[in-house]
């Protein structure tokens, strides 16, 4: 089998990896900053805040694990694309 044509693969799977991942976690931030329909009572607003707030913190440790992949499978692609010589 062809090396390159391996790795070009592997870098299209870690690229669509990624992507999903960072969907996943955008979706999962979003869920914890919605509010709940009807009345809100103000010790409610305080635990949503409390919870979305830590979301958005873990969100960069998050979106940087799926930027990493899709960066990753971009190299790989570029060395799957060279010459084989």
């Amino acid at each position: 089998m062809n090396t390159h044509l391996w790795i070009g693969e592997a870098g299209i799977v870690l690229e669509f990896v990624g992507a999903v991942l960072g969907v996943w976690f955008a979706w999962n931030t979003r869920k914890a900053w919605s509010f709940s329909e009807g009345a809100i009572i103000v010790e409610e607003i305080y635990d949503r805040y409390a919870r979305a707030r830590k979301e958005f913190q873990s969100q960069f440790g998050n979106q940087a694990i799926a930027f990493s992949l899709i960066g990753l499978g971009l190299v790989l692609q570029f060395v799957g694309n060279l010459p084989n010589h």
